[in-house]
């Protein structure tokens, strides 16, 4: 054998490789942003890697028992934090909060935000610094992975990618300063901090990863980036949150066969209104009254007041129900009295694909999409079931909704067949999307090598 042969595959049978992932939000934290770190860790050992978790420690919650097995051998280093004011969810109970003014200590707190440049969890990673730099150097991993939102995830993994001398990979779950939406309200300084804070971001990165081309492109024209310096790893379906076949069927398909039931699974507030669907609701009601009082719309959490007061206005009340805020591993359960299934975020957010989007083509329920990013429109087409809608593209969605109606009170409407939801777990599983990043970090440690 010759010399450069042996070399490879000694190479090739290297013993696994680790990553740093920094996330901020990690399960047991019941957030959005908790998802998509959590099911890359779970992954990422069937591709050779050791994944240690850096996260924000988190007490109440307790893992699921699916979750303790996926992170029985995964390290998680937590930071451990006195103060968490992100897990104030409201329950459906508390509808009264629309009677209520924000407090001094909202206000204040309100106020500290937009003053503070990246988010205040920076305050707990500079206060605890010299630890986090400590166990940063004793896990000295192979590649840095970080993510944001929040943002200080990202300026964490530039840091410590720095002070390791390692290959760092910035995943951006959503647009930071380039969005037109923002998470959060800024003042001009703050602001004017972030946008050097993130330009800093991606030029100390090896690698950055989007979770839709419309973000990717976004940020290639205004950073000039080259076409091997990003790639695009969408946001997936995880088959360990399908529930076992005999709790769904425990489980009503309906609530109210008289009524269409349309699930939206999150919450409405400013960065997912509820303006749409109450606009597309009121001009139903409008044209035709006896089919738009058979919809009723259901939501997770309490809206936010604003939303709440649109939802009056409209004259709507009796048509939303806010149902309290399940994990992920019941959302099958949630949304299987659903008839159809609600996609819609701020119609400004032109760039988001929302994370729901692939919890939703597993039901094989019907999705009505009514979000701005024509990229949505692509990813449904590889379905026969649903209907995204943008702005002259014929049928509106109150004619779209006046005919499921029609057809729901015919019995015409069905579900996806199971071969084609099949189908759709496996092109869009964790594991595939894993197998996506897991090559990137290949490149990237062979590179620094």
């Amino acid at each position: 054998l010759s010399f450069s042969f042996l070399f490879f595959l000694s190479f090739g049978m290297d013993e696994s490789k680790s990553v740093l992932m920094i996330a901020p939000y990690f399960v047991p934290r019941r957030r959005v942003g908790a998802v998509r770190p959590f099911r890359f860790a779970a992954n990422l050992p069937k591709y050779g890697y050791r994944p240690v978790v850096m996260t924000i420690g988190h007490k109440p919650a307790q893992l699921t028992s699916a979750e303790r097995e996926l992170l029985s051998d995964i390290p998680v280093i937590s930071i451990e934090t006195g103060i968490d004011r992100t897990e104030n969810v409201k329950r459906s109970d508390d509808i009264n909060q629309r009677d209520r003014g924000l407090s001094i200590t909202d206000r204040a707190t309100q106020f500290i935000d937009r003053q503070t440049p990246i988010d205040t969890w920076i305050y707990l990673f500079l206060s605890r610094w010299r630890w986090i730099r400590s166990e940063a150097l004793r896990v000295n991993p192979d590649i840095v992975w970080a993510t944001g939102d929040p943002w200080s995830g990202l300026w964490l993994g530039k840091k410590l990618s720095k002070v390791l001398k390692k290959p760092f990979v910035a995943d951006f779950r959503d647009p930071w300063t380039l969005a037109n939406v923002g998470l959060r309200k800024r003042s001009q300084l703050s602001g004017w901090i972030d946008r050097k804070a993130e330009k800093s971001v991606i030029q100390s990165s090896d690698f950055l990863v989007f979770t839709s081309e419309a973000t990717r492109s976004l940020y290639s024209d205004q950073y000039h980036l080259s076409s091997d310096h990003s790639s695009t790893i969408y946001n997936t379906f995880d088959p360990i949150h399908r529930v076992e076949e005999t709790d769904l069927n425990e489980t009503p398909s309906k609530k109210n066969s008289d009524v269409i039931q349309i699930h939206f699974f999150g919450r409405f507030r400013r960065l997912s209104p509820v303006q749409p669907i109450v606009e597309i609701l009121s001009r139903l009601k409008e044209q035709k009254p006896e089919l738009a009082a058979k919809i009723c719309i259901h939501s997770y959490g309490v809206p936010e007041a604003e939303q709440l007061q649109l939802i009056d206005s409209a004259e709507l009340n009796s048509q939303f129900i806010f149902e309290d805020v399940v994990t992920p591993e019941e959302a099958q359960i949630a949304l299987r009295p659903a008839d159809l299934l609600l996609l819609s975020t701020n119609p400004s957010r032109d760039s988001i694909i929302p994370a729901k989007l692939w919890d939703y083509m597993v039901t094989g329920k019907p999705i009505l999409s009514i979000v701005p990013n024509p990229e949505v429109e692509k990813i449904l087409g590889s379905i026969e079931s649903g209907i995204h809608f943008t702005p002259g593209n014929g049928l509106s969605p109150e004619e779209y909704l006046s005919n499921f109606v029609i057809s729901e009170s015919k019995g015409e409407n069905s579900s996806l067949p199971d071969s084609l939801v099949k189908k759709l777990e496996s092109l869009h599983s964790a594991e595939s999307r894993t197998k996506s990043l897991a090559g990137i970090l290949d490149r990237l440690i062979a590179a620094n090598r």
